[in-house]
């Protein structure tokens, strides 16, 4: 969604044919205009009959932005530094229809801005809803509440500021029986595999085997990603005592030629679980069921 103003729908004021880099002998500065030289000639000595080139140009003072009238219209000067400036000329009915221009510019502005708001009140009641669902324990409906805050911020370029709903959302999906909604969301919205990797640390070691899914699949989507190898190992080693798992995610991950970042690698890291399996006195599967 676009709440830029649509500036070509609106009339333009009368186009002017500008020249550059114009100089005038015993005049400072080089000219944009849209004089020919004989008027932007008259022009500036009228401006020099008003004291502008003589105004100190010190820092502060280095832009000059002037008005002069005339029987017929005016002129805009705006100089900068007695280096460059830029001298336009317009009747009194082309500043007219100018003004009024920049008018219906300001207008179509003014009903972007008052669209922008609308739209961001309902971003962020959407949110406010979600949290009344979600204290209500009504889950299925608080996640449809940020799936649409979460469509608002992909169709608003100029919502990246505002809250994210995505974090929200995968802490949602785990009040689900199972992860497949939260994978299946994941899966259809392409995200990437620090995503996953955070969807598995909402579980945690408490629900340990649906954190040991989301990683399995984030691996299978991801194979080449070695810090998803590394979180599955440290998870399923730490309170759950899974080592059947963490040993069979160092053994994929060095099949598949990884590194992590320690000096041993998933190597060390695999003799380090082999021996702590041992002095816990837990017999080894040569084969994990989990990865499917």
């Amino acid at each position: 969604m676009d709440f830029s103003p649509d500036f070509d729908s609106l009339p333009p004021p009368d186009p002017l044919q500008f020249r550059d880099g114009v100089g005038v002998r015993g005049f400072p500065a080089v000219w944009s205009t849209n004089l020919d030289d004989e008027d932007l000639k008259v022009a500036l000595e009228v401006v020099e009959r008003k004291g502008v080139f003589n105004r100190p140009c010190g820092i502060g003072m280095a832009l000059v932005i002037e008005e002069f009238d005339f029987a017929d219209g005016a002129i805009l000067l705006t100089l900068i530094g007695n280096t460059h400036g830029v001298l336009v000329y317009r009747s009194w009915e082309q500043w007219a229809r100018y003004e009024a221009h920049l008018e219906r510019v300001a207008q179509a502005e003014r009903r972007q801005q008052r669209k922008r708001q609308v739209i961001k009140d309902n971003y962020e009641r959407l949110f406010t809803e979600a949290g009344e669902l979600w204290h209500a324990a009504e889950f299925d409906a608080a996640v449809r509440r940020l799936h649409l805050a979460e469509a608002l911020r992909v169709e608003n370029p100029d919502f990246q500021q505002q809250r994210d709903p995505r974090p929200v959302l995968l802490r949602l999906y785990t009040c689900l029986p199972t992860p497949q909604a939260g994978l299946d969301y994941l899966g259809t919205r392409e995200a990437p595999w620090d995503d996953y990797a955070a969807f598995a640390h909402e579980y945690g070691w408490k629900r340990g085997d649906d954190a040991i899914q989301v990683l399995w699949t984030a691996i299978d989507r991801f194979p080449s990603e070695p810090q998803l190898y590394k979180t599955l190992a440290l998870l399923a080693s730490g309170g759950m005592k899974r080592f059947d798992v963490a040993i069979a995610a160092c053994q994929r991950a060095i099949a598949m030629g990884l590194t992590d970042d320690t000096r041993s690698g998933f190597e060390g890291r695999l003799r380090r679980l082999l021996n702590k399996a041992a002095r816990e006195g837990l017999s080894m599967l040569k084969s994990h069921k989990s990865s499917g």
